[in-house]
């Protein structure tokens, strides 16, 4: 039988309370620039290369997420997007005091239609040693209706937050925490569909248009659930929109969705003993059901100006010297 169950309270990830939840926090094992070999990023074979997660400074106490996808673009989204000439920052390592920061400034961006995702560009090519992403996308997108069309099972999956008890807004602030996919929300319906039973997440006519979106829902899970939390199992709060659900395979990581919504009450059966029980739960805009709008706007990106090269930077200093030659 399909159980239908409201939402209590559905929010958009803007504000400035910035701090991840992530079960068991320490900062060995989920500040990125802690940088402990105990850190969830290095203990994966290969290490995770998680250089290409850059922050941008919106204010000096909020502070935005893009993640690299191509020479010069990245992915955010539309609802807490990078200001435009602001700057998205990369660090091309894990200990800020070896790393090199690399410093961009976003000429522009594009929403990306009928979701919650943005594509933001810089002029210059960034730096190769910041690593590109590729994103997760469908030969049939518009097929893609249940969390079985994604094909993530009950792979682990890696969230990006502001670190845990902190709320500055710093460009090295960045927690990394796991979670499962276990529910979807499909675009135009007004159910989240999970393994605990359907509930009403509202009709789409109440939801900002961009937020009615193909998303994929992770439940902040008890020990004694249905499904077990992860190791590290994170759950989003207001200020981590725009940082991306990443898959693993072989130590490479793909982006499969942005991150958009936090519920705090979202109900459903995932405990055996007891019924009428709530979680919270974190939504990501999923990057595949848009796989043909990600491409034309991607087409609408500028190419980078290219930097002189070293032939042409030595013309250029002796110009002046033949001029006067000549004269």
């Amino acid at each position: 039988m399909v159980k239908k169950r409201s939402l209590a309270i559905a929010i958009g990830l803007t504000g400035s309370l910035q701090a991840v939840i992530i079960s068991g926090y320490t900062d060995a094992l989920n500040d990125r620039f802690t940088d402990s070999p105990s850190f969830i990023g290095n203990t994966n074979s290969p290490p995770l290369d998680l250089t290409g997660v850059g922050r941008t400074n919106n204010t000096p106490t909020v502070t935005t997420w893009g993640t690299l996808i191509g020479d010069n673009y990245f992915i955010s989204a539309a609802h807490s997007r990078p200001n435009i000439t602001g700057t998205i920052s990369f660090f091309n390592g894990n200990n800020t005091a070896t790393a090199t920061q690399f410093d961009y400034t976003v000429a522009g961006g594009f929403n990306v239609p009928n979701s919650d995702l943005w594509i933001g560009y810089t002029n210059e090519i960034v730096d190769p040693s910041i690593a590109r992403y590729a994103y997760a996308t469908s030969a049939n997108p518009s097929s893609i209706s249940t969390l079985a069309d994604l094909g993530l099972g009950t792979q682990r999956l890696y969230l990006n937050g502001d670190q845990t008890g902190n709320g500055d807004g710093d460009i090295d602030q960045q927690s990394l925490g796991t979670n499962v996919a276990e529910g979807f929300y499909d675009e135009g319906s007004n159910l989240v569909q999970a393994s605990s039973g359907n509930f009403s997440f509202g009709t789409p006519t109440t939801l900002p248009s961009n937020f009615d979106n193909d998303m994929v829902v992770l439940f902040r899970n008890l020990a004694d659930d249905f499904n077990t939390p992860t190791g590290s199992e994170a759950h989003l709060q207001s200020g981590d929109s725009g940082s991306v659900l990443f898959s693993e395979a072989g130590g490479v990581l793909t982006i499969q969705g942005v991150a958009s919504i936090v519920a705090d009450f979202a109900p459903g059966d995932f405990n055996p003993n007891t019924t009428g029980e709530t979680r919270q739960a974190s939504f990501y805009n999923v990057t595949a059901s848009y796989t043909d709008e990600l491409a034309a706007t991607i087409a609408m990106v500028p190419a980078p100006v290219p930097e002189p090269t070293s032939a042409l930077l030595l013309l250029l200093s002796i110009f002046p010297v033949v001029g006067l030659r000549r004269r």
